[in-house]
């Protein structure tokens, strides 16, 4: 006897498992069989599309490292007053830093020094950590020059100022400059400059270390070799002049 089956039709079976994907809960078969089509379809799309090699151009990568910053110094357009005052007995030294506060900056920190002559050898003879002061120095003291720090701070900016000034004993009266460090200034921005500038330092290192060498007669010698073989044609020459000597 022949077997019976019964059949129906699949957009009357709902789906009733898990959703996963695009297949929800109560899609009729058929919806269920085409959602699986068309992945299956993508898929084999993906699968027989050309892969391409991605390529990273490196004067398009940014150097955040922060490799190769430099701490250059410019001019910050702000002055220190330096006066110099000489008496019969000493030698009166006053500076003033106070207008570098104007505009809304902070001091952080600041610093004078002297840098003079006590017993024969330069040293630290005065040293102050005010915005303004003064220093009595002896003839004795000179040569002597006066170093200036200061640490500015307004918002998240920071300024870092420095000046180095030689002391005129016969008098002064000026304001000088006060210059800048300017942090983390980079010139190397992307990975190209970082790789151009490696390469060449390592080219600069290699010239270095080539052995230099001077020509002695038909050779090429290092610098070594050639003072050996000059001292060898020297001994030669007296050897000679002695043996014409003895004649």
């Amino acid at each position: 006897m022949a077997g019976l089956y019964f059949t129906k039709p699949s957009n009357t079976i709902e789906h009733n498992g898990k959703e996963i994907g695009n297949i929800k809960k109560g899609d009729s078969q058929t919806v269920v069989n085409e959602k699986l089509a068309q992945e299956i379809e993508t898929l084999k799309t993906l699968i027989n599309t050309p892969k391409t090699d991605s390529k990273i151009d490196s004067s398009t990568v940014i150097n955040s490292s922060g490799f190769g910053q430099s701490s250059n110094y410019i001019d910050s357009g702000k002055k220190v007053w330096l006066k110099v005052t000489p008496d019969s007995d000493n030698i009166s030294i006053f500076y003033d830093l106070s207008s570098i506060l104007e505009d809304g900056w902070k001091l952080e920190f600041a610093r004078a020094y002297v840098e003079g002559n006590r017993n024969g050898i330069q040293t630290v003879i005065a040293d102050s950590n005010k915005t303004s002061s003064g220093f009595n120095l002896s003839p004795n003291n000179f040569p002597a020059t006066i170093d200036f720090e200061a640490r500015l701070k307004k918002g998240d900016s920071i300024e870092v100022l420095t000046a180095k000034q030689s002391l005129y004993s016969a008098g002064d009266d000026t304001r000088y400059t006060l210059y800048k460090k300017e942090l983390g200034s980079n010139n190397l921005t992307t990975q190209k400059d970082v790789n151009d500038t490696l390469y060449r330092d390592i080219q600069n290192i290699k010239q270095a270390l080539e052995p230099k060498t001077v020509k002695v007669g038909t050779e090429n010698l290092d610098y070594q070799g050639a003072i050996l073989a000059l001292k060898r044609e020297i001994d030669q020459l007296k050897t000679e002049l002695a043996n014409k000597a003895d004649k």
